[in-house]
Protein backbone atom coordinates (compact mmCIF):
# COMPACT_ATOMS: atom_id res chain seq x y z
CA UNK A 1 0.00 0.00 0.00
CA UNK A 2 1.23 3.50 -0.93
CA UNK A 3 1.28 6.02 1.81
CA UNK A 4 -0.47 9.61 1.76
CA UNK A 5 2.66 11.33 1.45
CA UNK A 6 3.32 14.20 -0.46
CA UNK A 7 6.38 12.53 -1.65
CA UNK A 8 4.29 9.73 -3.98
CA UNK A 9 2.84 12.25 -5.85
CA UNK A 10 5.79 13.99 -7.06
CA UNK A 11 8.13 10.98 -7.74
CA UNK A 12 8.49 10.15 -11.17
CA UNK A 13 8.92 6.20 -10.57
CA UNK A 14 12.10 5.91 -12.59
CA UNK A 15 15.17 6.97 -10.33
CA UNK A 16 13.14 7.80 -7.20
CA UNK A 17 14.03 11.71 -7.87
CA UNK A 18 11.75 14.29 -7.11
CA UNK A 19 10.24 16.72 -9.45
CA UNK A 20 10.19 20.52 -8.24
CA UNK A 21 7.28 21.57 -6.79
CA UNK A 22 5.01 24.07 -8.32
CA UNK A 23 5.24 27.36 -6.50
CA UNK A 24 2.80 30.35 -6.78
CA UNK A 25 5.34 32.25 -8.37
CA UNK A 26 5.04 29.80 -11.78
CA UNK A 27 1.19 29.27 -11.81
CA UNK A 28 0.97 33.37 -11.62
CA UNK A 29 3.49 33.81 -14.16
CA UNK A 30 1.53 31.53 -16.75
CA UNK A 31 -1.91 32.92 -15.31
CA UNK A 32 -0.08 36.86 -16.66
CA UNK A 33 -3.26 38.33 -18.81
CA UNK A 34 -0.63 40.31 -21.08
CA UNK A 35 -3.71 43.01 -21.94
CA UNK A 36 -3.08 44.50 -18.03
CA UNK A 37 0.32 45.12 -18.72
CA UNK A 38 2.06 48.40 -19.60
CA UNK A 39 1.30 47.79 -23.36
CA UNK A 40 -2.15 46.49 -23.07
CA UNK A 41 -4.10 48.69 -24.88
CA UNK A 42 -2.09 48.06 -27.99
CA UNK A 43 -1.82 44.21 -27.21
CA UNK A 44 -5.59 44.23 -27.18
CA UNK A 45 -6.28 45.95 -30.19
CA UNK A 46 -3.76 43.71 -32.27
CA UNK A 47 -5.17 40.61 -30.61
CA UNK A 48 -9.04 42.12 -31.71
CA UNK A 49 -7.65 42.28 -35.12
CA UNK A 50 -5.79 38.90 -35.09
CA UNK A 51 -9.01 37.57 -34.49
CA UNK A 52 -11.32 39.59 -37.05
CA UNK A 53 -8.70 38.46 -39.13
CA UNK A 54 -8.37 35.12 -38.45
CA UNK A 55 -12.57 34.79 -39.22
CA UNK A 56 -12.29 36.29 -41.94
CA UNK A 57 -9.84 34.17 -43.66
CA UNK A 58 -11.63 31.39 -42.34
CA UNK A 59 -14.77 32.41 -43.99
CA UNK A 60 -12.92 33.45 -47.74
CA UNK A 61 -11.35 29.89 -47.62
CA UNK A 62 -14.60 28.00 -47.07
CA UNK A 63 -16.53 30.60 -50.05
CA UNK A 64 -13.18 29.58 -52.15
CA UNK A 65 -13.77 26.03 -51.97
CA UNK A 66 -17.12 26.23 -52.55
CA UNK A 67 -16.33 27.78 -55.79
CA UNK A 68 -13.24 25.60 -56.96
CA UNK A 69 -16.00 23.03 -56.76
CA UNK A 70 -18.50 25.10 -59.16
CA UNK A 71 -15.62 25.64 -61.59
CA UNK A 72 -15.35 22.11 -61.44
CA UNK A 73 -19.53 21.74 -62.30
CA UNK A 74 -18.69 24.80 -64.66
CA UNK A 75 -15.94 22.14 -66.54
CA UNK A 76 -17.81 19.37 -66.43
CA UNK A 77 -20.55 21.04 -67.81
CA UNK A 78 -18.66 22.58 -70.68
CA UNK A 79 -17.38 19.46 -71.53
CA UNK A 80 -20.63 17.41 -71.84
CA UNK A 81 -21.77 20.55 -74.53
CA UNK A 82 -18.98 20.05 -76.18
CA UNK A 83 -19.16 16.44 -76.92
CA UNK A 84 -22.80 16.87 -77.92
CA UNK A 85 -22.04 19.52 -80.05
CA UNK A 86 -18.82 17.24 -81.67
CA UNK A 87 -21.55 14.46 -82.13
CA UNK A 88 -23.84 16.24 -83.71
CA UNK A 89 -21.32 17.34 -85.98
CA UNK A 90 -20.35 13.81 -86.96
CA UNK A 91 -23.63 13.02 -87.29
CA UNK A 92 -24.56 15.76 -89.77
CA UNK A 93 -27.73 16.67 -87.52
CA UNK A 94 -27.34 20.21 -87.50
CA UNK A 95 -29.75 22.81 -89.82
CA UNK A 96 -28.12 26.05 -88.69
CA UNK A 97 -24.33 26.60 -87.77
CA UNK A 98 -25.29 29.66 -86.62
CA UNK A 99 -26.78 28.06 -83.85
CA UNK A 100 -24.08 26.11 -82.79
CA UNK A 101 -21.88 28.45 -83.03
CA UNK A 102 -23.65 30.41 -80.39
CA UNK A 103 -24.17 27.61 -78.30
CA UNK A 104 -20.50 26.63 -78.25
CA UNK A 105 -19.55 30.25 -77.44
CA UNK A 106 -21.95 30.33 -74.89
CA UNK A 107 -20.61 27.18 -73.39
CA UNK A 108 -16.92 28.76 -73.32
CA UNK A 109 -18.11 32.08 -71.97
CA UNK A 110 -19.93 30.22 -68.75
CA UNK A 111 -16.44 28.27 -68.02
CA UNK A 112 -14.64 31.43 -68.53
CA UNK A 113 -16.79 33.09 -66.15
CA UNK A 114 -16.76 30.50 -63.52
CA UNK A 115 -12.92 30.46 -63.76
CA UNK A 116 -12.42 33.99 -63.46
CA UNK A 117 -14.67 33.65 -60.28
CA UNK A 118 -13.13 30.94 -58.91
CA UNK A 119 -9.73 32.63 -59.34
CA UNK A 120 -11.18 35.99 -57.94
CA UNK A 121 -11.89 34.61 -54.88
CA UNK A 122 -8.98 32.63 -54.12
CA UNK A 123 -7.33 35.75 -54.78
CA UNK A 124 -9.54 37.35 -51.61
CA UNK A 125 -8.86 33.94 -49.40
CA UNK A 126 -5.01 34.40 -50.09
CA UNK A 127 -5.14 38.35 -49.35
CA UNK A 128 -6.89 37.37 -46.42
CA UNK A 129 -4.67 34.52 -44.63
CA UNK A 130 -1.93 37.18 -45.95
CA UNK A 131 -3.57 39.94 -43.42
CA UNK A 132 -3.83 37.04 -40.92
CA UNK A 133 -0.42 36.05 -40.88
CA UNK A 134 0.94 39.82 -40.58
CA UNK A 135 -1.77 40.40 -37.82
CA UNK A 136 -0.31 37.21 -35.78
CA UNK A 137 3.30 38.79 -36.39
CA UNK A 138 2.27 42.04 -34.99
CA UNK A 139 0.72 40.27 -32.12
CA UNK A 140 3.77 37.97 -31.46
CA UNK A 141 6.34 41.17 -31.34
CA UNK A 142 3.69 42.74 -28.44
CA UNK A 143 4.06 39.72 -26.94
Amino acid sequence: MAEDDGEAEDDTGVTGAQQPAVDDSTQAAANVDLASGPGGKRWRAAFDDWKETSLRAVKLRVVADQYVEQEKLAQRIHDAKMRRLDSGDKLKRRKSPMRAACRTYEAIIDLNMAQLKCAWMKCKAAEAERDEAKAELRLSELE
